[in-house]
Formats: C-alpha cells, sequence, structure tokens
C-alpha cells in the first residue's frame, strides 16, 4: 500500500466519509482476529471501531500483520493511521497518541499444568519467561523479572509452542489472551497457572502524533458510549473464567505429614503455648492437610536457616511461608503462593530510611537464610547486610542502633510492630521489585504430593480462607492477660500518681502566675502547634497516597481489611489536622476564600452524596430536599461550604440510631440587590439530640462533653468559623432525645456560567514533584483524562525536559503543553524555574504555562509567584483526580492579560 492515502489526513481534522486505515494482528484473540481463511476480521477491538464508525460517519479499513513489531512500523510509516489494543507506555508516548482506555485486562502465565508454583522474584526462580516481542508483556517482564532468562518470539502462538516443546517454562501475556490460545490447544498440557495485577493493562486506540484530530474525535466519542454498550461489549469478549473447584481428595494411605513452620511469622504462624501452633497460615494448612485426604503428625517451630536445612534432609515433610528461589528448587519443591506482601523498611522514627540507596556504607538487617538477601546483595552492594535469626531479633538491633534498618513482608511487619507499644520504630519504603511471598516448600521425598496440596490449596483460598482469616482475627481480639506487663504497667501507675501528686502540691503555689505566663504563651503555641500539624500532614498525605498505590496491585483477600484500616485511618487523622489547621489561619485572620462560579446544586448534592453511604451502613435515609429551585451558577467557596455541610451530615448520621437524616437548601431574598440570595440550609436528624448544657457550648472549641455528642471538639467549631467568614450565621436547636436541626444561614452572588473547557487544549505535561508517592497518584489521574505526562523530581530534570521539548520541535520529542511545579522540590524552588522559562522566552520559543501547587500556601506566597509568571498556584489536594480536573480547567481558562 502506498503512504500517501493513509497519511493524507493527518494532523488535519477528519470529517465523515474518510477511510481510516486499521492494523490488526492475525492472531490477538478476543481482541481482534483474522486469520487467513477468515474473509473479514472479527472480535472486541472490530465490534468497538463499528460503533465508532457509525456514531462518527468514518470508514475503518482493515491491513492484516502477523509480527508486533510490524505493525508498529507500520503506523510510524504511514502505511496505517490506527491500532488497537495499544498499552501506553512512557515510550510509546514519544510517538504516539492514544485515546483513553476502552478495556482492563491483567497479565498472566502459561506453563505446564503439573507446575505448582509461580513465583515473582526478579529471577523467577531461575525458569525461562517467553515472551512476544513489541508486546508491553516484553517490557513488563523486563522490569519485573530483571534476572530471568526471557527467550522473545516473534508471534504469541510460537512462544506458547516453545513451552510445549520445552524450550521455555512459562508465557508472559494478556490473561483474556492466553485463556483463549489455551483453550484451542485441548491436550496439550498447558493451563493458566498464575495471573497479576502489575500493572493492570489499560487498552487504547493508537495514532501517529501528528494524527491529533483524529484521537481526539476517537476519544470523545468513546467517551460519549452508552454504558449499557460497553459493558455489554465487554462481558461479551471479556467474560470472567469459571471457578472450577476440585472435590475433596481420597484419604492416602501414606505417612502424616511434619510441617515445620516459623513461630514468629505473625499473622501466618506463631507459637502461641509450648508446643501449640496458631496462626492464618497453620489454620490453612489444616484445611489443605484435610482437602487433599492427608493428616498432619506435628507442627514443628523451627527458624528459617533450620527449617530449609530440615527440609533438605526429609526431617520435615512441608515448609510454611517460604519464597520460591531458584537456588532452593535443587532441595524442595513449592506449592503456591498462597500470601504475596511488598517488602518494607523498618527504621528509627527519628532516623527514617525511606529506600535501600540511602543506606550506601550503612547497616540492613535481614532474617539469615531471607530470600531477598542474593537480590539485595547485588543490587545494592554497598548496603552492609547484618543477618539475624528472626524478625523480632532484627527489629531489636535496629532498636539498639546496631543496624539502621530491617527489612520484611508488610503484613508481618505490621502485625509484629503492632503489639510494640511505646516502640520507637516505624514503617517507612518499600523496596521496588520484590515481594515476600508464602509458599508450601514440600521435600523431595514427598514431591509426588505437591499436585495435590496445589489442588487443595487453590480450592481453600477459594472457598476457607475468608472464614479463617474471620476466625482467626476474633481470636486475636480475645483479651490475653499478660501478668508480668501488668505488674510492671501497676509499678508504673504508683510512680506517676506519685510524680502527679507532688507536681500538684508544687503548682497549687504559684497557680496565679503559671494561668498568666499561658496567657502569654498562647499565641506563640498555637503557631507551634499548627506547624506541627503542617508537617504531620504531609507524612500522612503519603501514606493515604501508599494506600491508594497498594489498593490498585490488586491486594490479596487478607491485605484488602489491613488497606481499609490504614485507609480510614490517615482519612480520619488528616482530617482532624486540616480543621486545626483551618482553625488557626481562621484564628490569624490569614483564611482566604476563594471565590468562583459554582453550580450550588451541584455542591450540595456532592456533598449529600458523600454522607450516603455511611448513612445507608447504619439503616438511615439521607433525604436532600430543594426548597427552592437552586439551578444556576453563584461566586462560592465551594471546598468550605462542602466542609462545613460534611461535618453536620457526619455528626447527624453518628449520633442517628434510627430515622433519617434530612438536608434542606433554598434560597431567599436578599436586601444586598437583585443578584443576591440568602441562602438557607437545614441539616436536621433524628437522633439523640442535645441537652440545654451542651446546647450552649456546641460551638465552643474542644467541648465534647463526654456525653451528648463526643468527638474531638474541632468540627462545628470550625464549621461555625466558616460560616462567619461567609458572611453568615449557623444555630443549633435542639431538646435531649428529639433530635438535632443546624441551620446556616449567609448571602451569596449570582455568577456568570464559565467557558468550557476545550477538549485536547492538555495533551502531554510536565509533572515536577519530588514526592514519588504524590508523583504517581498525580500520574496515574492524568493519564485517566487521556493526559501524558513527564515525571521529573527535580528542576535540574525539568529544565532538561523543557530544553529538549523546544529542541525537538514535535518531531523528535512531543512539545509540552503545560508544567505543573511543586512549589519545594530538592534542588529549589518553583521561582527558579519560573525565572528560567521567563528568560528563555525568544522570537521563535514557546514554554509552555506554568502551574505552581503546594501543600501550603502563606500570605503573600501567591502573589509573589504570580508576579514571576505562573499562570496560577493551586492547593493539593488528598483527592488528585479532583486536583487534576482543576489543574485542567486552569489551563483551559484564557491566559490573564
Amino acid at each position: 500500500m502506498a503512504h500517501g492515502p493513509a497519511r493524507a489526513a493527518a494532523g488535519d481534522a477528519v470529517q465523515a466519509g474518510d477511510v481510516v486505515v486499521v492494523g490488526l494482528l492475525e492472531r490477538f484473540p478476543p481482541f481482534h482476529e483474522w486469520r487467513a481463511d477468515q474473509p473479514a476480521p472479527s472480535g472486541m477491538d472490530v465490534e468497538l471501531l463499528t460503533e465508532l464508525s457509525r456514531q462518527t460517519g468514518l470508514r475503518f479499513r482493515y491491513e492484516r500483520f502477523v509480527e508486533y513489531p510490524a505493525l508498529l512500523q507500520a503506523l510510524a510509516d504511514g502505511r496505517i493511521r490506527l491500532a488497537t489494543a495499544i498499552a501506553q507506555t512512557p515510550d510509546r508516548a514519544l510517538t504516539l497518541r492514544f485515546t483513553r482506555p476502552y478495556a482492563s485486562v491483567q497479565q498472566a502465565f502459561v506453563g505446564p499444568a503439573a507446575i505448582t508454583s509461580v513465583p515473582a522474584t526478579p529471577d523467577l526462580s531461575g525458569r525461562r519467561l517467553a515472551v512476544t516481542r513489541g508486546y508491553v508483556a516484553e517490557s513488563i517482564a523486563a522490569e519485573r523479572f530483571p534476572a530471568a532468562a526471557r527467550p522473545a518470539y516473534g508471534t504469541l502462538q510460537e512462544a506458547l509452542d516453545a513451552v510445549q516443546r520445552g524450550d521455555a517454562d512459562f508465557v508472559f501475556e494478556a490473561l483474556p489472551t492466553l485463556r483463549t490460545l489455551v483453550a484451542e490447544r485441548p491436550g496439550s498440557g498447558l493451563a493458566v497457572l498464575r495471573s497479576y495485577g502489575f500493572p493492570e493493562g489499560h487498552l487504547r486506540l493508537a495514532a501517529d502524533l501528528r494524527d491529533a484530530a483524529l484521537v481526539r474525535q476517537l476519544d470523545a466519542t468513546i467517551a460519549a458510549l452508552d454504558p449499557a454498550f460497553t459493558k455489554a461489549l465487554r462481558d461479551r469478549w471479556l467474560p470472567p473464567a469459571p471457578v472450577v473447584l476440585p472435590a475433596p481428595a481420597p484419604a492416602l494411605e501414606v505417612a502424616p505429614l511434619r510441617v515445620g513452620y516459623l513461630p514468629g511469622d505473625l499473622p501466618f504462624s506463631a507459637e502461641v503455648r509450648p508446643g501449640v501452633a496458631d496462626g492464618l497460615g497453620i489454620r490453612m494448612m489444616n484445611e489443605v492437610a484435610r482437602r487433599a485426604g492427608l493428616s498432619i503428625a506435628s507442627f514443628v517451630p523451627m527458624d528459617l536457616a533450620s527449617g530449609l536445612q530440615a527440609l533438605a534432609d526429609g526431617r520435615l515433610d512441608v515448609m510454611l511461608g517460604l519464597t520460591d528461589v531458584a537456588e532452593r528448587r535443587a532441595r524442595m519443591s513449592f506449592v503456591g503462593p498462597y500470601r504475596a506482601n511488598p517488602l518494607v523498611l523498618i527504621s528509627q522514627r527519628q532516623f527514617s530510611v525511606w529506600d535501600l540507596q540511602q543506606l550506601a556504607g550503612q547497616r540492613l538487617a535481614m532474617i539469615r537464610g531471607y530470600f531477598g538477601t542474593p537480590y539485595v546483595r547485588a543490587a545494592y552492594p554497598n548496603v552492609d547486610i547484618v543477618e539475624c535469626a528472626g524478625f523480632d531479633e532484627c527489629l531489636t538491633l535496629v532498636e539498639q542502633g546496631r543496624a539502621e534498618a530491617a527489612l520484611y513482608g508488610l503484613q508481618g511487619a505490621y502485625a509484629r510492630l503492632g503489639p510494640r507499644a511505646g516502640s520507637t520504630l516505624h514503617i517507612t519504603g518499600t523496596v521496588a521489585g520484590l515481594y515476600d511471598e508464602h509458599n508450601l516448600g514440600v521435600s523431595l521425598a514427598r514431591a509426588t504430593l505437591a499436585p495435590r496440596l496445589r489442588d487443595a490449596l487453590n480450592a481453600v483460598l477459594a472457598e476457607d480462607m475468608p472464614r479463617i482469616e474471620r476466625e482467626w482475627a476474633a481470636a486475636e481480639q480475645q483479651d490475653r492477660v499478660d501478668w508480668a506487663r501488668v505488674r510492671l504497667s501497676a509499678y508504673a501507675a504508683a510512680a506517676v500518681l506519685a510524680v502527679l501528686l507532688l507536681a500538684w502540691w508544687w503548682h497549687s503555689r504559684t497557680l496565679r502566675l503559671e494561668i498568666e505566663r499561658t496567657r502569654r504563651a498562647r499565641q506563640e503555641s498555637e503557631q507551634y502547634l499548627a506547624f506541627l500539624a503542617h508537617e504531620v500532614r504531609n507524612s500522612l498525605q503519603s501514606v493515604s497516597g501508599a494506600v491508594a498505590l497498594l489498593r490498585g496491585s490488586s491486594p490479596g483477600p487478607g491485605e484488602q481489611p489491613l488497606l481499609d484500616v490504614l485507609g480510614r485511618s490517615s482519612r480520619a487523622t488528616l482530617g482532624l489536622l486540616n480543621a486545626l489547621l483551618d482553625r488557626h489561619r481562621l484564628h490569624e485572620g490569614q483564611l482566604a476564600l476563594e471565590l468562583r462560579p459554582e453550580s450550588l446544586e451541584r455542591c450540595l448534592r456532592e456533598a449529600a452524596d458523600e454522607a450516603r453511604p455511611m448513612a445507608q451502613a447504619k439503616g438511615l435515609a439521607l433525604v436532600f430536599e430543594r426548597r427552592t429551585p437552586l439551578d444556576g451558577w453563584w461566586r462560592l467557596d465551594a471546598l468550605r461550604l462542602q466542609q462545613v455541610l460534611r461535618n453536620l451530615l457526619v455528626n447527624a448520621v453518628k449520633h442517628t440510631e434510627a430515622g433519617q437524616v434530612h438536608l434542606a437548601a433554598g434560597l431567599e431574598p436578599s436586601p444586598r440587590g437583585e443578584r443576591w440570595r440568602r441562602l438557607v440550609v437545614v441539616v436536621a436528624d433524628t437522633g439523640s439530640g442535645l441537652s440545654a448544657a451542651s446546647r450552649e457550648h456546641v460551638f465552643e472549641r474542644f467541648h465534647t462533653d463526654g456525653g451528648d455528642r463526643p468527638g474531638s471538639g474541632l468540627g462545628l467549631a470550625l464549621s461555625r468559623d466558616l460560616v462567619r467568614a461567609f458572611g453568615g450565621s449557623i444555630e443549633a436547636q435542639s431538646r435531649a432525645g428529639e433530635g438535632a436541626a443546624f441551620t446556616l444561614a449567609f448571602d451569596i452572588e449570582a455568577a456568570d456560567a464559565p467557558a468550557p473547557a476545550q477538549p485536547g487544549q492538555v495533551e502531554r505535561v510536565l509533572v515536577v514533584e519530588d514526592s514519588q508517592v504524590y508523583g504517581l497518584l498525580l500520574r496515574q489521574a492524568f493519564e485517566n483524562q487521556g493526559v501524558a505526562v513527564v515525571l521529573v523530581e527535580t528542576l535540574e530534570a525539568a529544565r532538561a525536559a523543557l530544553v529538549a521539548s523546544v529542541a525537538g520541535a514535535g518531531e523528535t520529542t512531543p512539545p509540552l503543553d503545560l508544567v505543573l511545579c511543586d512549589r519545594f522540590v530538592g534542588d529549589g524552588d518553583a521561582g527558579a524555574l519560573l525565572r528560567f522559562v521567563r528568560e528563555a522566552v525568544r522570537p521563535g520559543v514557546r514554554l509552555p504555562p506554568v502551574i505552581c501547587m503546594s501543600a501550603e500556601v502563606e500570605p503573600g506566597t501567591r502573589e509573589r509567584l504570580l508576579a514571576d509568571g505562573a499562570r496560577e498556584v493551586l492547593l493539593k489536594e488528598s483527592d488528585v483526580k479532583v486536583f487534576v480536573q482543576r489543574v485542567l480547567a486552569q489551563a483551559a481558562a484564557p491566559a490573564p492579560a
């Protein structure tokens, strides 16, 4: 085919009737398939393009390819204009434009059905991993399994043939495609052995960078597709695989199993008293043995090194909690894994260690025989590894300063640190590419039992593990009396009481002087408290971001409750700190309202929708009543108004056991003129109500009364202060046992509707952010909006990216449409980057606008950055999706004169 017809309209506006040539692979089911004997292609992508053709009037013509690199080359050469089922990567973003995702898939391994363990270690336990050239799975495998052999093949069928011949051990590719191709090979002995959520593949349509108009039209059409159509499309082509559980196996006439376990590997295994073992892993193993028709002779506590040796010598039949690595496979078989956790670093609170790079020339405590030791030594040769017999000994080394950090799995580290009341240690970071996987290690003398144990383990994980986890959690919550600790606590309490009595006697003599001194120091104390709250808030935002990232990595059933607890706790503490900071700003007169055109209807409805799940969980109705029409645009600080409503609604739900919570709003005439209205909002509940004494003090700071409405005492006081900042008032009407009603009222001014954002104005953004967690969340949020991201951590790297963007002029390097820069990064502040952009402006040189962001914006900061050339200065938000929408709205707004 000549190059001209495919590229004729590239970069120009597309219109109905244009012919777009699409490249399809001969075999990539269920997304597209076009064998030589098929007159026309079929698959999910073809059906999607048919619908897009119907809505846009474009005509799609297809060209068949056997190998993926040839398809990508044809796209680069202009012989085709569009490709489907493409995953967006940083490398591809340099040459291609992408639509938003239309499907998501997991990656998976296919191999001989007899294999009982598929590890995720960097060397894949010495196995050979077949990949297909040009597929995104090839780059994922190179990142996740850098030490594994990765033979590449031209097509996925060739890779499967290699595994079937024994030239490779596994094929790594998209789960739906592998599932379809394996089903076509009955009797091959191949099976889908394991699926992964890292990363979840987002499939998109892609075109050349110069074909922006085509991509924008297809992206907008995909965004407007009827959800019923997209759901039916995915249900038809990407149905979930049926779960087939094996029946319990008949009992075997074999010797009972001797099972070893790590006595301190909470929550999986522990020696609760001499000769008695318990934990998630112990209970799981009992169920596995029952389903496999086997019996257990004993559970034997052993440290890791001794357990590995006993398993190799045949003194143990099975060992719990082992990671499948190559150096162990010659001495044992593996079944699993049944649990996987990221590896985390534990260090002292005053000397936090965030990553292994930081430990160059310092000491890292690791359990003797731990699977990760060879990888740490190879990748970080400057780290001094200090071996210890068990995790508790490793923690002791860190506490005593004989090691700067320890390394262990997330869930185990969290469980072990919890009981250490008053511990000076905490979890500070993760180790990329390493996972603490729990497998069953099986002695070679019992290797014939491995397939039976694998089938039983899969059945237990699918059917029994949720029950086991609930039962274990209930057992852990039972009180266990430690008399030694009770006696120690009694002595400590007596000593503290004596000190308090002495302090009371001493301070009673100088009480008047202390009160006066406290009054003089109050302002300094509040400033310090606000500073401290600000610093702690930065750490909590990183915790919330890390929880969001872990949620996106397909956590196991035992990890999800842990992530839920971490997420709720960090959000609750973050809300308390934000309230404290806002109260301090109000007290100091530094809180400025951001009034801009907002939809009042949307603002109130979102507040009600946010509180509704909490109400439904208690069996309550949450009703939103419009007493007058609320449509139109009004000048509001929606963030602060929703903050007040959130406080009132959460309090109402919290203190109502039956009935309903009622949010009512209406607009009344205002004496300030025709464009003004008085907004009146009422939040009422049918709960316990307020006593007369509580009603008088309900808006006072830190007043909780301990009875009627306990809490921190900040929410209602802050709500009152915010409403006063609006120029309004808030009142409480209530009687004990008869519910409560809070009424707030203030004047608002009508506003003109904001100009709609023009789609496609921002297609590539440079993000300068030295917090890795927040940077990754920003990248994900921008890409979900169809915006490519270049993420850097320093001003030096930002300047290099801007120079490359200008020098490439859209040919070698795509142009940047926007720069989003944190106010402070490691090598300077945003003002330095703004000066660089301002000084670089010359005839013919176009640099993108810069938007600054910060966790805290003091008075005068915004004005200074705007004077330096910033388009806008935005306050960071923990909800990055909302924050990115604000950024894109600012970018789409007309530049200030």
